[in-house]
């Protein structure tokens, strides 16, 4: 049975009503907030725009037939899925209104990928392939560094001013992910080169890393120049902004930092994303290593020999 209500009803409206709730909230990133909104927009081109009443299970598998057609990933697809059950969400726990259970949509399968990060000789190769002869190579070093350092997300990285920045501790408070306040720490080195940076600009901008002509830096400007320095510094790999957060990750882990502390590291609710997209996988070679606390023969009396 289909049902006609008010405009209030209507997916866009309350996609509206939604993603305003979101932004005041600061519940996600900005970027985030507007990926969805793009979704939204491509949810409504592929299933029309009528009552969200109308959302059952019939229209979630008719979304799911569209969504197989056009040949997207299952992460690409999940995408939508999540921001249809986090409308219903919305609907039946803020706006009280009687919506399908947004329990009973499941999402598609994904495939666990192999997590990317650098190599320790692929970090040097690309560190040393940054000159450090004019102010924009030195940005960008710099950048890098603070980026393994601090293993925060490019869009917090960026948000930073010079005077957030402890120079003594080299810990910065800042508002992350889903609006919350989280710890960075910036080692020694990066706090160098920092210095050396800001040392040979000329601007009065308050922000951290700003462009030629003072202006805040912006990511797709960020993540253009880190792919091109890849690219000349022969890394057979694509190389961008979150790669550095993941390579961090997975070197703590693998030099013996527990995982809590790794999900805490990286401003993690969740133990199980830190381990599912951001921890490299074991090769064994480690696990030989590895395989050397398995000893137990300091367990096992010895027989007193010519017994």
């Amino acid at each position: 049975m289909r049902f006609i209500f008010s405009k209030k009803f209507i997916i866009s409206e309350c996609l509206k009503r939604f993603f305003i709730r979101i932004r005041a909230d600061c519940l996600l990133a900005v970027r985030s907030i507007e990926k969805y909104e793009e979704i939204a927009r491509r949810l409504l081109g592929l299933m029309g725009d009528e009552s969200i009443k109308n959302i059952n299970e019939e229209y979630i598998t008719r979304l799911k037939q569209k969504l197989n057609e056009q040949n997207l990933s299952s992460s690409r697809k999940n995408q939508f899925i999540v921001l249809a059950r986090n409308l219903l969400k919305y609907m039946a726990e803020i706006e009280h209104e009687k919506v399908f259970d947004y329990q009973k949509i499941k999402r598609f399968k994904e495939e666990n990928k192999v997590v990317e990060f650098l190599t320790d000789e692929e970090v040097e190769v690309l560190l040393n392939s940054i000159p450090e002869t004019c102010i924009t190579k030195l940005r960008l070093k710099a950048l890098v560094i603070c980026l393994l350092s601090t293993g925060s997300r490019i869009s917090a990285m960026l948000s930073l001013d010079k005077c957030d920045l402890n120079w003594k501790t080299g810990v910065v408070t800042c508002r992350g992910k889903g609006g919350k306040m989280n710890q960075l720490i910036f080692n020694e080195m990066s706090r160098e080169y920092l210095k050396k940076y800001l040392a040979e600009r000329k601007d009065n901008s308050p922000a951290l890393f700003v462009t030629t002509k003072g202006k805040r830096w912006q990511i797709n400007c960020v993540e253009r120049a880190i792919r091109n320095q890849g690219r000349r510094a022969g890394i057979n790999k694509r190389v961008y902004c979150h790669l550095m957060r993941k390579t961090s990750a997975s070197k703590m882990f693998f030099s013996g930092t527990p995982l809590p502390i790794v999900s805490k590291f990286l401003c993690h609710s969740d133990l199980a994303t830190t381990e599912k997209y951001y921890l490299r996988g074991a090769n064994f070679q480690e696990v030989q290593q590895y395989h050397k606390t398995l000893d137990y023969s300091y367990l096992v009396k010895k027989e007193p020999e010519g017994g």
